[in-house]
């Protein structure tokens, strides 16, 4: 019996057997730059995912009684994220109806897992208003 537990922390601890999920960080919804006269209209959202992300999506919606919606994330220096392969990824999304609000989360995956963020995305989401944007 102790061998196969010893075998059991042997392989758990082991590089290549390990499945690391993408992480998440430094989500920002680009906001009304201080004294500027522009006022934001739509929502660009940007992250950093680690882990060699493969696949970034973002799930939106407008009104809490819709189902969510995706639009793919992407790390190419020209949807406001930075340079491309920076694993910073980006989109821009148009508010649809006088939209004035938007919940979402992202999900990412890699070539051996998917994460999302937050986690607990089927009961929590990140929230933005244009109001708070454009203080």
């Amino acid at each position: 019996m102790n061998f196969w537990k010893a075998e059991y922390k042997f392989l758990k601890r082991h590089p290549e057997l390990s499945i690391i999920p993408p992480g998440f960080s430094d989500l920002k919804v680009k906001s009304r730059e201080k004294f500027s006269p522009a006022l934001i209209e739509d929502f660009q959202v940007t992250v950093r995912v680690g882990e060699y992300a493969r696949k970034v999506q973002l799930f939106y919606r407008f009104d809490p009684g819709q189902p969510f919606q995706s639009v793919a994330m992407a790390d190419d220096g020209a949807h406001e994220d930075g340079q491309s392969n920076d694993a910073v990824f980006g989109v821009l999304i148009k508010p649809q109806g006088g939209a004035r609000q938007m919940e979402y989360y992202i999900m990412a995956e890699n070539a051996k897992t998917v994460s999302y963020f937050p986690e607990r995305y089927m009961f929590e989401w990140h929230k933005v208003t244009l109001d708070e944007l454009n203080r």
